[in-house]
C-alpha cells in the first residue's frame, strides 16, 4: 500500500521533470547559455571594475527572457516544417509532448518580461520604447531593409 503511494509520487515527480525539461528546450538553454556568457563578458570589458551585481542580473534575465521566447516562438513558426527533418524531428512540439499555442504563449510571455525587465533594469528612465520598434520592424511581411 505505501509502495503503491510512494510510486504514484515518484510518476507524478518524473511527468513534472518532464514537462519542465519540454518546456526549457522550447528556450535552446545550449545557445542562450553561449549569449549570456558572451553578454557577461562584454561587460566585465565594458566596466572600469566591475559590473554592479544587480545590473548584471537584470541584463542577463532580460536576455535569457528575450532569447528564449525568441527560440520558443521560433518553433512555434517552425512546427510544420520540424517534423520532416530528422535534425528536428524529435522536438517536443512534433512529438506532441507541447502543444503549439503554449509554446507560443511561453514565448511571448518570455518576450513580454523581458521588455519589462530590461526597460527597468539599469532605471525606469532608460526605457525609451526602442524595443517595441524593433519588434514592429521584424514583424512578418515587414519591408525593413
Amino acid at each position: 500500500m505505501a509502495s503503491d503511494v510512494v510510486e504514484g509520487h515518484l510518476a507524478a515527480a518524473r511527468w513534472v521533470i518532464r514537462v519542465a525539461s519540454d518546456y526549457v528546450t522550447l528556450t535552446k538553454p545550449r545557445i542562450v547559455a553561449m549569449l549570456l556568457l558572451t553578454a557577461y563578458g562584454a561587460m566585465v570589458l565594458a566596466t572600469p571594475g566591475w559590473p554592479r551585481p544587480g545590473l548584471v542580473l537584470a541584463t542577463l534575465g532580460g536576455l535569457f527572457l528575450s532569447a528564449g521566447g525568441a527560440h520558443a516562438v521560433n518553433m512555434w513558426y517552425d512546427r510544420d516544417i520540424d517534423p520532416v527533418m530528422s535534425r528536428t524531428a524529435n522536438r517536443p512540439i512534433p512529438q506532441g509532448r507541447v502543444k503549439p499555442t503554449a509554446a507560443l504563449v511561453q514565448g511571448i510571455g518570455m518576450e513580454v518580461a523581458s521588455i519589462g525587465l530590461l526597460a527597468t533594469a539599469d532605471s525606469p528612465r532608460s526605457w525609451d520604447g526602442r524595443q517595441l520598434r524593433i519588434i514592429w520592424r521584424d514583424r512578418p511581411g515587414s519591408c525593413s531593409p
